[in-house]
């Protein structure tokens, strides 16, 4: 079989998520300026430069690479002269120099002994290396039984179905050479390890059982307890914090396909107290917790009683003297009681619905605040808040993942959960004021929380607790108006269109669980249903009723579109914006989107019809509408990078600069909405104009650019802090119940400035009204806050615990 032998010189090219690989090898002793060779293939571990290979396979094309040999099999051994230890030394090690690793080779004698003194001896590097600490640390953790790698079961794990990054967190947990053994022995061992979850041991133990010829032993004590934890652990999808014993035990008949018998209840039932026994689950008011949710719940009731008992006043003076300054302001008697409360409380909760005059009382407050020479932080669960609320009070307000430092998602919901805070990470504000308090879940707060200083900071939360839940798990704004122990001020006069505007009602019959009115022409609030057709083929043929009502709400969606913006003078892009609940379906985002586009942005030469593809395989044109998805702190403006070109430091694609040479980064949050500028297939870079932004952003790579998602249409979810002027509702009978909710249709209707126009049939209108499912989540922070904010005596024993 052909076959290459010799040294890595370097890695031309690495996909880390496939493992896809180009480098070059050249024999041992041969200078690789002269004498390399190119190969190709898909590896899990990667390679250094130094390592001693042997390659399987054959010669092949590629089509970018040009002649290559393609890898089939692969042997790994350690290099076999001097030079070669020093260069793979070097190169598996980031920072060491060649002059430092011969140094080191030649103290221990050879690179043998010098591996064995890393794996067992590693103390003895600071007699080599006294001062070079993070040296130290890289040797002592460098893989270094990578030449005892198995290939196959590397192999196998792909073939099982876990992603290359998963393989790799395997292979540094327990030793790539132990993988094998513990994939056909123990699986479900891998479930120690983040980010290789239940799902991933379950696939690789049901590979080996039918590579071997057996049945997977499913009452296998491991998989009960580790099913048990992936069954509470994915009640976060559905917004819970924690489980009760009789729908765990349930689930996880359901989710381990177990027969429903006495004997599968009584193994659950002992894998459940193994789990608690070993400290993966946490029992709590006779629920189940992960151990990381348990945390969260717990630090966040705590927190909140250190802060009420803290004394801290965000406004000196008497209640009257604050009163007396807000006579010239024209606020209500209730708004006026509300910035007391505010000004005098040190947590404290301003409630309310639409058009109730929470904007107004809030401004007011943060010019008592400015006035006072107080210091005070204007933050939002998303970018699309935040800029609302700088809008509204005219100050700057961030993000809480940008207050936090927290710069993605991921790094709330896993690596840096609960991750020790440093005093300089504290906010240095006198009052934090949070709006879109609703949104808020559990685990954000727990991180807000913590880096506020108990005893010298204020906390103000902001929201209307009937719009829909957190994405993620918990309810906290809910949660603390239940507790009842947190002052609250509660708005209740309608202030919008003087009180009288068919916005307002409509959703206030919402809240109430009536289908709200609708006029029978104007442009206020407008039903356009299917049903009421009189070409309507009737309920007795549930399909063809179904097509002709989908075909309906899309026809009258274009035409509404267009007669609104003739008749109001709207930009249709601007002005109008479409929700719907779900991305996927006949009247889902991805169908709604392209329709969209085809009716306002048309195909034609200057709108690139070859443009890339965005998220949900959306291709973009210039002019098309788009929202950011996921808050990214390191892109830049078009202009800048464009200025660093003409600098005449490099003629290169700007995809192919690195960030040091485009060291202009601007952050643009998720939810954010802008307009292409520019799409450029060849080079794979997209410019978008965002309203906020004094120029154009461009984004350079793929893993930029499908952060964006086209916005004629868009998620309820994703619109919540958001307003817009006119608000088209799209919903059908037969979506998916679970996003066919009162707090759905409620919190789509009120992001509506000026008018509503709802296409739906009138059963899924009413269906909507009726579904109050996911409003109550399990959580039992309400309980803890109330223990929390009790008597001293109690409050003390609840923080001892």
């Amino acid at each position: 079989m052909p076959h290459l032998r010799g040294r890595v010189t370097s890695v031309t090219w690495r996909d880390d998520f496939t493992g896809e690989t180009v480098a070059r090898i050249a024999p041992e002793g041969a200078n690789p300026k002269k004498l390399s060779y190119a190969f190709w293939g898909s590896f899990v571990m990667g390679f250094s430069t130094g390592e001693c290979l042997t390659l399987y396979g054959d010669w092949h094309q590629h089509p970018q690479f040009g002649k290559v040999f393609k890898v089939t099999n692969i042997q790994r051994h350690p290099p076999t002269t001097r030079e070669g230890e020093i260069q793979y030394l070097a190169g598996t090690i980031v920072g060491l120099s060649k002059k430092k690793a011969a140094e080191l080779i030649e103290w221990a004698g050879s690179l043998d002994n010098l591996i064995r003194i890393c794996k067992e001896q590693p103390g003895r590097l600071e007699e080599v290396l006294p001062r070079a600490r993070k040296l130290r640390a890289r040797l002592r953790n460098a893989h270094w039984d990578r030449h005892d790698v198995d290939i196959d079961a590397f192999v196998s794990l792909q073939s099982a179905g876990l992603r290359i990054t998963q393989i790799q967190q395997l292979a540094r947990f327990f030793g790539a050479s132990a993988l094998r053994r513990i994939a056909q022995t123990s699986p479900y061992d891998f479930c120690q390890v983040p980010k290789v979850g239940f799902a991933s041991a379950e696939r690789v133990a049901r590979f080996y059982a039918k590579q071997q010829g057996r049945p997977i032993d499913l009452f296998n004590e491991e998989r009960l307890v580790y099913g048990l934890c992936d069954v509470v652990a994915r009640e976060r999808i559905h917004g819970h914090v924690c489980v009760t014993h009789e729908r765990l035990i349930q689930e996880g008949l359901r989710h381990l396909q177990l027969p429903r018998t006495r004997e599968s209840v009584t193994k659950l039932q002992q894998a459940l107290d193994t789990a608690l026994k070993r400290r993966l689950l946490v029992k709590d008011f006779d629920q189940y917790y992960t151990r990381g949710m348990y945390r969260a719940e717990v630090d966040v009731a705590i927190r909140i009683g250190k802060l009420m008992v803290s004394g801290v006043r965000p406004l000196h003076g008497t209640q009257t003297s604050i009163r007396r300054s807000l006579q010239d302001s024209g606020l209500s008697e209730e708004q006026m009681d509300a910035v007391v409360l505010m000004s005098t409380s040190p947590v404290s909760l301003l409630v309310g619905g639409p058009g109730r005059g929470k904007t107004r009382t809030l401004k007011t407050f943060v010019d008592l605040l400015e006035k006072a020479r107080k210091n005070f932080l204007l933050l939002a669960p998303t970018g699309k808040a935040a800029k609302r609320l700088s809008e509204m009070t005219g100050r700057p307000a961030y993000t809480i993942h940008k207050a936090c430092s927290l710069d993605r998602e991921e790094d709330v919901h896993s690596k840096r959960f609960g991750r020790k805070i440093h005093r300089k990470e504290k906010l240095s504000a006198d009052v934090v004021i949070v709006d879109e308090a609703s949104m808020v879940d559990l685990v954000l707060m727990f991180e807000l929380l913590r880096r506020i200083r108990i005893g010298k900071t204020a906390l103000i939360l902001v929201g209307d607790p009937d719009q829909l839940p957190p994405v993620s798990a918990g309810q906290v704004l809910i949660d603390m108006l239940a507790a009842g122990t947190i002052p609250t001020a509660r708005l209740t006069q309608v202030f919008r269109q003087a009180g009288d505007s068919p916005i307002i009602d409509g959703a206030d019959a919402i809240n109430s669980g009536k289908v709200p009115t609708f006029q029978s022409k104007g442009y206020d609030v407008r039903l356009f249903d299917p049903m009421a057709a009189k070409s309507h083929p009737g309920r007795h043929s549930l399909e063809s009723a179904y097509d002709y009502e989908v075909r309906t709400i899309l026809n009258w969606l274009r035409q509404a579109i267009l007669r609104y913006a003739r008749d109001l003078g709207l930009d249709p892009v601007r002005d109008i914006q479409v929700y719907a609940p779900q991305r996927t379906g006949a009247l889902g985002l991805q169908v709604l989107n392209q329709l969209l586009q085809d009716l306002l942005n048309p195909a034609t030469s200057r709108t690139n019809v070859a443009g890339l593809k965005i998220a949900d395989g959306f291709a973009v044109r210039v002019g098309d509408k788009v929202i950011q998805t996921r808050n990214n702190y390191r892109l830049r403006y078009a202009t800048a990078s464009q200025k660093t070109l003409q600098a005449g430091r490099t003629k290169r694609p700007l995809s192919e600069l690195p960030d040091s040479v485009i060291n202009e980064h601007v952050a643009v949050m998720n939810g954010q909405i802008g307009i292409v500028r520019r799409v450029d297939a060849v080079r794979s870079e997209i410019e978008v104009a965002f309203e906020d932004m004094p120029e154009p952003v461009i984004y350079l790579r793929s893993d930029e650019w499908r952060d964006l998602a086209p916005a004629y249409a868009m998620s309820i979810h994703r619109a919540q802090g958001s307003e817009t002027p006119y608000a088209f509702i799209v919903l059908h009978d037969l979506m998916n119940p679970r996003l066919l909710t009162r707090p759905l249709l409620y919190t789509a209707w009120t992001r509506a400035k000026q008018g509503v126009a709802v296409f739906a049939p009138s059963p899924a209108l009413a269906k909507a009204v009726e579904n109050t499912e996911g409003v109550r989540r399990n959580s039992n922070l309400d309980k803890r806050l109330k223990q929390a904010t009790a008597s001293p005596a109690r409050r003390k024993i609840i923080v001892s615990a």
